[in-house]
């Protein structure tokens, strides 16, 4: 049910309520309807200016990144993942969700760079991969960066219990599962076995999600 300050105030002329009360109660409806997800235009502000920071750090990366080179890229990640994690606790202290998870889930997102730069200074990675591969081929040594976000989203969601912070860690379990059937079938890379391995897999997390969501139907899961 939703309550307008006009509807305050026609208490407030009823005698029902003081003026007082009926501000503070105003201000604090405010605030918790801010913490509910909803299509309005801040949310969607939010979420718009999110994707766009996590797109820029994974889908859109280009190949101009290798020239910073492993060191580079490491450092430039640990910088964003810093401000991140300083701007998700900002947010949860304020109790302003919906802000704090987006950021939360940019830290997250970053990771598998933060992995690929560590492995390509140490030299890890094959020179003739880069990381815009990662989102568009199936390659094995990808393995150890889908494990480490893994690890990261898991220990954030954790932490801050957010439930955008899913959809990395959903992505991430979706790469594993091809990249693991490569390396469970001697490297066969066939189209139509990793069709049925992420077909499975997909289904396994609706069952999963459906699971939480019936289970956690009294509160925000």
């Amino acid at each position: 049910m939703n309550v307008s300050k006009k509807q305050l105030d026609e208490a407030v002329l009823h005698n029902i309520i003081t003026q007082i009360e009926a501000d503070r109660l105003y201000d604090f409806l405010h605030v918790q309807s801010e913490d509910q997800p909803n299509f309005s235009f801040t949310h969607v502000l939010y979420y718009m200016g999110g994707l766009i920071a996590i797109g820029a750090m994974t889908l859109f990366m280009n190949l101009a990144w290798e020239s910073f080179g492993g060191l580079g890229i490491v450092i430039i990640s640990m910088v964003y993942m810093l401000i991140g994690m300083l701007l998700t606790n900002h947010f949860a202290l304020k109790n302003i969700v919906i802000p704090a998870g987006i950021c939360a889930t940019f830290v997250v997102c970053i990771t598998p760079l933060l992995i690929y730069g560590i492995q390509q200074r140490l030299g890890f990675r094959p020179s003739d991969n880069n990381y815009q591969e990662f989102h568009t081929t199936i390659k094995t040594h990808w393995l150890y960066m889908e494990l480490g976000t893994l690890v990261v989203g898991i220990l954030v969601a954790v932490k801050y219990k957010y439930p955008f912070l899913i959809m990395p860690i959903a992505f991430t379990l979706w790469y594993l599962s091809m990249d693991l059937t490569v390396i469970l079938s001697g490297g066969d890379e066939d189209t139509a076995l990793r069709s049925l391995v992420s077909l499975y897999s997909g289904l396994v997390m609706i069952g999963v999600a459906f699971w939480v969501d019936v289970k956690a139907h009294p509160k925000a899961d």
